[in-house]
């Protein structure tokens, strides 16, 4: 399985670091402690899953200054809270997310993906979203129009 979201315990002046060129700590599985990464790093990594995000049809903004990405449930998906959304994307394509209710009562609606994976984790993962996407439990005028919104908010 392939997590988008994995908890890390940065807090936010340190990623608003990490994004104007300092390094910053992550706690990495597998490894002993901290490891720095490079802001050009985590920047890249979110340019990946935001641009591929909106290439496959799911309208999502880049953050400003976190590595956190926070996105509204597709259109095709509305009937589905974040818990219930969070839990198809688990069970159906295999990639963990944080459900937005897990932030409070306005995170309803929402999920967010953290961008601290390597790039090629993110890509296999949005493979696995954009087949999701287009075999979800929605008809394809909906997804015509989704598209149109993501393309409008990747132009931005």
């Amino acid at each position: 399985r392939i997590a988008i979201h994995e908890r890390r315990g940065a807090r936010s002046i340190v990623g608003r670091s990490a994004l104007t060129g300092a390094s910053f700590p992550v706690w990495c599985r597998g490894m002993q402690g901290f490891r720095y990464l490079p802001a050009n790093a985590i920047r890249q990594r979110i340019d990946v899953l935001v641009d591929g995000l909106n290439r496959i049809g799911w309208p999502t903004q880049k953050p400003d200054a976190t590595f956190y990405i926070w996105s509204r449930i597709p259109l095709k998906f509305d009937e589905h809270s974040s818990m219930s959304f969070m839990e198809l994307l688990l069970r159906e394509a295999g990639i963990a997310v944080a459900p937005g209710t897990g932030f409070g009562e306005y995170g309803e609606g929402y999920v967010r993906f953290a961008a601290v994976v390597p790039e090629e984790r993110i890509r296999e993962a949005l493979q696995r979203l954009e087949r999701l996407l287009a075999n979800g439990n929605s008809n394809k005028r909906t997804g015509e129009k989704y598209r149109r919104v993501a393309r409008k908010i990747a132009q931005k």
